[in-house]
């Protein structure tokens, strides 16, 4: 016990000041470090940057500061730096190897942020789920179904997966498709369609309404309408469109038919073998 102490003495007379000197540079180096970190958070929120962006920036400078701090601070006690620097590497490769899927998610995780296909608040659809996007971490993007489910992605499936972005454009399309019988007034039928798009509040006059005809099916004809509408108004426009122009062609007396099938009988002239 007497040797260990003595030891301990010794260390302290020979680096002891080195030990003090280091002790003082990382309390220093910390609170440096917390209050740049404050300053550029407070700059950079006053920007337009997406907060889901400002947090992992902030982060990642955080830690590459206080990764910087140790690495100085090991310097002024004299530790070999090759040796430190060997160890982390063969560490990093170690836990790369046996999370390479947590890896992957972080990666494709950081080109999200810094490509941007979406940001908090939109409405997209990726590899089949649509919903509003709530969260966007480093591992994981967090959706919200219109149903209200919460649906945790993994960034590798988000960023190898097709996004649309349903909020990335002010305006969309409408399309409605509505169905009137082969004997209707083709004419009249187009002239109160395009009526009714054009009376509607939502929709925009530029780019202008159109209506056309689309298809002939086997029981009626297929007009389509396209209209322009404001993003956060596209459902009311296509359910208040699709209302309003059936009531509409029916208050004329057009017809809006339903699945029929004509048959007629015909008898041969000609009979194949001997009546019974």
């Amino acid at each position: 016990m007497e040797n260990i102490m003595d030891q301990a003495v010794e260390f302290l007379k020979a680096s002891g000041y080195r030990t003090l000197t280091a002790v003082f540079v990382f309390v220093m180096g910390l609170i440096i470090i917390k209050n740049l970190v404050k300053m550029i958070k407070f700059g950079v929120l006053s920007s337009d940057m997406d907060a889901s962006l400002v947090n992992f920036v902030l982060n990642v400078f955080k830690f590459i500061l206080f990764f910087a701090l140790i690495l100085y601070c090991l310097s002024i006690l004299q530790v070999s730096m090759t040796g430190f620097i060997a160890a982390i590497s063969a560490l990093t490769l170690a836990i790369g190897l046996s999370i390479q899927n947590t890896v992957s998610s972080i990666a494709n995780g950081i080109m999200l942020f810094f490509l941007r296909p979406f940001k908090v608040g939109d409405f997209v659809e990726i590899s089949g789920v649509s919903g509003s996007v709530r969260e966007i971490n480093v591992m994981h993007t967090v959706l919200n179904t219109p149903d209200n489910r919460r649906v945790v992605m993994p960034n590798s499936t988000v960023f190898n997966g097709v996004i649309v972005n349903y909020s990335a454009n002010n305006i969309r399309r409408v399309e409605v498709k509505i169905s009137v019988d082969y004997d209707a007034d083709t004419e009249l039928a187009r002239k109160l369609l395009l009526e009714v798009c054009k009376n509607h509040p939502l929709v925009l006059k530029e780019p202008a309404p159109t209506v056309r005809w689309n298809a002939h099916n086997d029981s009626y004809l297929e007009y389509v309408i396209r209209v322009w509408t404001e993003n956060a108004n596209y459902w009311s426009v296509a359910f208040d469109l699709d209302e309003k122009a059936c009531t509409t062609l029916q208050k004329h007396g057009i017809c809006i038919p339903f699945p029929q099938l004509t048959l007629s009988y015909r008898e041969d002239s000609k009979k194949n073998g001997s009546d019974k």
